[in-house]
């Protein structure tokens, strides 16, 4: 197998496990994966002019992840260049504990008032019709229950809330500040949101206010909200997963990873496109387990279901194959691979015994 196919993934998986490990900054990692989306095309690109025919294989899976990154970000390219959005331009509310943090003040800048009115003209100030002290209670609640959020500041005599929030996969930082004020019997909000890293967000600050704002304007006015009335079934396993302690996150991280590896070998080796799509079918199957137990570890039976035959399956293929190499590539994939399933499903089943010995 021609192994510089292993050079973009590789490079990819480097920047997003490195950067949610926290041991890369958010943006290095973003820029090392962009790096290896473009030497995967590079290489494909030098493959099919050097005459390589042979090898159309690996070209077309070297380029594989520019196919995925390209939609991505002609879709980012909607968005307008800006990283600080507000829902009140004219006087947006101002950053206090993120400023301190950062040594030096956060201003808005004046250049996008007229960019968000003509880009985001649907965001406005959420105006309810509850007690500002009601209002602003049930605003701590619901920002508490958002994945990824943490509150740095709480100003209960200002009415204003203040703190981070951090994405998924390279762990970016952004700011968010949430300002509650009283006007003629009604409650008005507002909030800001702004990134820390590069010049643009992709829509994704406005996209939080918007969210946060529908979520809050959503559940009940005489109670705070909780998970069930402010969540999909796939937000509510998001933010329990962010609440696991950061081993399990971290183990969670390198099964993605060791799965995803055997990509390299699914056009020579029929046991890694098998491994894929046990891989796969898990996603859609852990669904409904988790819809029924509103319990994350419920959704480890499908490896249960469909990981366990690998532990049997790759070894007879591994002593089937004249060519296995216990020290190539292949074999040491397969070997870590075979570890992994074997740790996370005694893992699982001991969560689904747990479950069931609760229930009874």
């Amino acid at each position: 197998m021609p192994y510089f196919t292993l050079v973009p993934y590789l490079v990819i998986l480097a920047g997003i496990g490195l950067s949610y490990l926290r041991m890369l900054p958010a943006m290095t990692g973003w820029v090392l994966s962009a790096l290896g989306v473009l030497s995967g095309f590079g290489l494909a690109i030098t493959t099919i002019f050097a005459g390589h025919s042979d090898l159309w294989w690996a070209a077309a899976l070297a380029v594989l992840p520019s196919i995925v990154a390209i939609p991505m970000v002609i879709n980012d390219l909607r968005y307008p260049r800006i990283n600080d959005v507000a829902t009140n331009i004219e006087a947006p509310p101002a950053f206090v504990q993120a400023a301190l943090d950062r040594g030096h003040d956060m201003p808005f800048p004046k250049k996008n008032e007229p960019i968000i009115r003509d880009a985001y003209p649907n965001l406005q100030p959420l105006i309810l019709d509850e007690p500002i002290e009601q209002a602003f209670q049930r605003i701590e609640t619901l920002a508490k229950l958002q994945p990824g959020w943490v509150i740095t500041r709480r100003d209960a005599i200002a009415f204003t809330l203040e703190g981070e929030a951090t994405t998924s996969f390279f762990r970016f930082i952004d700011d968010f500040v949430i300002h509650v004020a009283d006007d003629q019997g009604k409650t008005v909000i507002n909030m800001r949101s702004k990134s820390r890293d590069g010049l643009v967000d992709a829509g994704a600050n406005a996209k939080r206010i918007q969210t946060f704002f529908q979520q809050l304007e959503h559940s009940e006015a005489n109670e705070p909200p909780s998970i069930d009335q402010s969540r999909t079934t796939i937000e509510k396993a998001k933010q329990q997963i962010t609440s696991l302690p950061r081993p399990v996150q971290n183990w969670m991280l390198w099964l993605n990873i060791i799965f995803l590896a055997g990509l390299l070998f699914i056009p020579s080796h029929a046991s890694a496109r098998w491994a894929i799509a046990a891989y796969l079918v898990c996603f859609p199957v852990a669904v409904p387990f988790y819809s029924y137990t509103k319990d994350i570890a419920m959704s480890g039976v499908p490896h249960i279901l469909f990981w366990t035959p690998l532990l049997i399956y790759l070894p007879v293929k591994a002593v089937e194959d004249p060519s296995f190499g216990p020290m190539s590539l292949y074999g040491v994939w397969t070997a870590l691979l075979l570890l992994s399933i074997a740790i996370s499903v005694t893992f699982d089943v001991r969560a689904v015994l747990k479950y069931i010995s609760s229930k009874a």
